[in-house]
């Protein structure tokens, strides 16, 4: 069976506020369900969508030093 959690369980596996939890749902960033009225997080889900975002995080870091070594060269 699939881990639920809450927005206050989320926080504190993140180690982030429940105010930044909401405002990420608010703002869909971040994968969420509701249950009847209640909004839950898998726990699967959340740690693919921080794999993900490290992903994009470690994709654009290359990305700066390239341009970075580029502009280098061409002066």
């Amino acid at each position: 069976m699939e881990t639920f959690l809450t927005a206050n369980e989320l926080a504190g596996l993140l180690k982030l506020s429940v105010q930044t939890i909401r405002r990420y749902t608010m703002k869909k960033e971040i994968p969420f369900h509701k249950i009847n009225r209640a909004v839950r997080y898998k726990k699967a889900e959340i740690e693919r969508w921080i794999e993900s975002g490290t992903e994009a995080l470690k994709r654009e870091e290359g990305k700066g030093k390239r341009e970075k070594r580029g502009a280098r060269e061409r002066y």
